[in-house]
């Protein structure tokens, strides 16, 4: 069963920071790639990773997390849980260190009865101009835990473990533990901590074989009925909007 957009995207739950075992950040608050100045300033604009929360006009309460950063038909496209993206032409809003401001426009999302395939809960929207959008793995306070710089293999996903970042429960770790249909679509679920308000479509890692890198594993879109967080695989993201990993960029 997944739980309701007002209990994952709305509601403000407190919960505990993940324990220090982790990677320690590697850079300051929303601070940019590296020789970046603040990403307030208008020189150099804002940073979008993987992990900035984001908000749409149409229900700015339905406050959620971004994905991963793509590229369809040339063009900066960033992940987003369709729960959280207005129909196309909507606005995305930033809610951590610029609260309300416009930072992209959705293309499409999945959805909506227009997608044009079966409903799946993901959206794409396109940053706008000066809006840098990176390969950064962010924290809830924006922090940078290393790059995304490949796509995990479906195949090697169950027994992995995983590095989820989300606005709700900032950074959480736990193991794949299996594949399942949700709502017609194959998930795959993980034993760490379950999904918060403000999770939707936070980003789903693996650790690469050097530390600071990151293997893109999915989109966390839902609870199973065991309580299990649960994302869309990379396979299926990318498949549906015909897309590719992202290059960093602000144009």
């Amino acid at each position: 069963m997944a739980l309701s957009r007002t209990a994952l995207a709305t509601a403000a739950l407190t919960t505990a920071v993940l324990a220090a075992s982790l990677l320690a950040p590697t850079a300051a608050a929303h601070a940019g790639p590296a020789g970046r100045a603040d990403v307030g300033s208008p020189a150099m604009g804002y940073l979008l990773g993987a992990g900035s929360g984001l908000a749409h006009s149409a229900d700015s309460t339905a406050r959620c997390t971004a994905g991963f950063l793509l590229r369809v038909n040339g063009e900066r496209q960033v992940l987003a849980s369709g729960q959280c993206a207005g129909p196309a032409g909507g606005a995305v809003l930033s809610l951590v260190a610029h609260a309300g401001l416009n930072i992209g426009t959705v293309t499409t999302n999945g959805l909506l009865p227009d997608a044009g395939a079966r409903p799946l809960d993901a959206a794409i929207f396109a940053p706008r101009p000066g809006i840098y959008s990176g390969r950064e793995f962010l924290t809830r306070e924006g922090r940078v835990y290393g790059l995304v710089t490949s796509v995990a293999s479906e195949g090697a996903l169950v027994g992995s473990r995983y590095l989820r970042s989300g606005k709700g429960t900032e950074l959480t770790e736990g193991v794949v533990t299996d594949s399942r249909l949700i709502d017609g679509q194959r998930h795959f679920c993980g034993d760490g901590p379950t999904m918060a308000a403000g999770d939707l479509g936070g980003p789903v890692v693996l650790r690469g074989p050097r530390a600071g890198y990151f293997a893109a594993a999915g989109m966390a879109t839902t609870v199973g009925d065991d309580g299990r967080m649960c994302f869309l695989p990379m396979g299926t993201l990318l498949t549906r909007f015909n897309a590719e990993l992202g290059r960093p960029g602000s144009d």
